[in-house]
């Protein structure tokens, strides 16, 4: 059930920072990579935002 949230996180470095990301909701009503390339645009969304604010 996690396993394509699993497959999807991502480590994140901006400077001194490093953010391990791992996002996304697991849905019943997707198939595994359903539920992987919702997780890989969860964890995207959250490396946009966190660039934004560091570079604020």
């Amino acid at each position: 059930m996690n396993m394509p949230k699993t497959k999807a996180m991502r480590v994140y470095r901006n400077g001194d920072y490093v953010f391990l990301i791992l996002l996304g909701d697991c849905d019943d009503t997707l198939d595994d990579d359903g539920n992987y390339e919702a997780a890989v645009e969860a964890n995207q969304r959250a490396v946009d935002v966190i660039g934004r604010k560091l570079c604020e």
